[in-house]
């Protein structure tokens, strides 16, 4: 099989970001998430509190979300895919896991989550007219 001159520098790169988001969301967990949380002195009752701090957690652990999706789009060529449609389907998956994030899981108090809805609408729309 012909491997493109490509391919082993993206195969790295989407390995490297798979590790880079393993262990910033095992450190953040084991070694930042609580630390922070319990350096804040949060206004607004207990339950204000409590949300503020899942929104801490939630926004330390999006950013290891965001870089599995580019260990996604990284592997994508040398697994085969070619073109726009792995992009979009990879960046569509990203931004339906940061959806989920901010609307179910913080039982739709996050204000973000319309806007992550809309951006995992508009790429499974691009998905769907691009192949």
């Amino acid at each position: 099989m012909y491997a493109l001159p490509s391919e082993l520098p993206l195969t790295l790169a989407a390995v490297g970001c798979l590790a880079a988001a393993i262990a910033h969301s095992y450190l953040g967990e084991r070694m930042f998430v609580p630390q922070i949380q319990s350096q804040m002195n949060w206004q607004g009752g207990a339950r204000a509190a409590a949300f503020k701090n899942l929104i801490v957690r939630i926004a330390w652990h999006a950013t290891s979300v965001m870089w599995l999706g580019f260990a996604a789009q990284f592997a994508a060529a040398p697994l085969g895919f070619h073109g726009l449609t792995p992009v979009y389907a990879t960046a569509a998956a990203t931004f339906l896991a940061l959806w989920i994030m901010t609307g179910p899981m913080t039982a739709w108090r996050h204000r973000g989550w319309p806007v992550f809805l809309l951006i995992t609408a508009s790429l499974i729309g691009a998905v769907a007219t691009s192949v």
